[in-house]
């Protein structure tokens, strides 16, 4: 089954001002420094600090720190779990309070979940592939298995000093795209939050495996995506992107169901252990997804 882009109109972009969008040609992340991505952000409102520390810059208050996270009702009935994002705040942004509450506020609507700054940067710096570019297909495919990361939103202040500008880089179909321009404001961020679910609406909810030293098998998902124990996923070839004659993605074939496996156990927020049931036991390569509807 294809999975199709879907035509959402971008609303906020017009009480916003123009968000002009853009495709990234290269992997590379320009003007972004390892120090730069360490410089993480999750919102006041969700860690429900009582009074903000104003001599301390926002981004070092939050960067250790993450929301408080609300289980998402079961998927059972095949609704697509909340897909983590991984937000990267330049520190050089210094007034971004409005757009980062309204990230977070607006995100499970959405069907996105942003991951705790902390854990993305503690990644970002520990991940020797993302050391040295944290847009490398490397450095994405271990962002993807843990904390599993679909979307990297990279955000700076725009060229020319006015309005904030985000570079994201999915993990899951090694794609770039650039937003050149959007306000920095609620409005601005709802039009930021608006664009990256589109992209990430182009391919399927899917996680990653990894091996964790006891031999059992992870992904980085949880009950708060919206999974439950017990849960059967399906394990799937990598799959393949229609391209339009331009080269624009304009659609996305899944792989091949190889195997299944059942979730067996949650540790913690953000991980889940799988034993697999039948066919064959992925690995880092497959894609491990909802089960086709019938």
């Amino acid at each position: 089954m294809t999975q199709m882009i879907p035509r959402r109109a971008l609303i906020a972009a017009l009480i916003a001002g123009p968000l002009t969008v853009g495709t990234l040609t290269g992997c590379a992340t320009k003007g972004m420094t390892t120090e730069d991505t360490t410089a993480l952000v999750d919102s006041q409102a969700a860690l429900n600090t009582d009074k903000p520390n104003w001599e301390t810059p926002f981004w070092e208050r939050w960067a250790n720190a993450g929301p408080r996270q609300a289980e998402r009702p079961d998927t059972a009935d095949g609704e697509a779990p909340l897909a983590n994002i991984g937000l990267v705040l330049s520190p050089s942004i210094s007034d971004g309070e409005a757009l980062i509450s309204t990230l977070y506020s607006d995100a499970a609507e959405q069907g996105l979940r942003p991951l705790p700054g902390g854990l993305v940067a503690e990644t970002l710096d520990s991940a020797g592939p993302c050391q040295q570019d944290p847009a490398a297909q490397a450095c994405l495919a271990s962002l993807a298995a843990y904390p599993g990361v679909r979307m990297l939103v990279e955000v700076t202040p725009a060229q020319g000093g006015e309005g904030l500008s985000a570079e994201l880089h999915d993990t899951s179909l090694n794609a770039h795209y650039r937003i050149h321009r959007f306000a920095n404001s609620e409005a601005g961020a709802a039009a930021l939050m608006d664009e990256i679910n589109r992209r990430v609406a182009m391919a399927p909810w899917s996680s990653r495996v990894f091996q964790g030293e006891d031999g059992g098998l992870y992904i980085s998902a949880s009950r708060v995506n919206g999974l439950n124990q017990g849960q059967q996923l399906d394990v799937r070839e990598p799959g393949k992107a229609v391209r339009a004659p331009s080269g624009q993605m304009v659609a996305f074939r899944p792989g091949q169901s190889v195997g299944r496996v059942e979730i067996v156990e949650f540790v913690g927020d953000y991980l889940a252990v799988v034993k697999t049931v039948s066919g064959q036991t992925p690995d880092s390569r497959h894609w491990i997804t909802l089960p086709a509807k019938q």
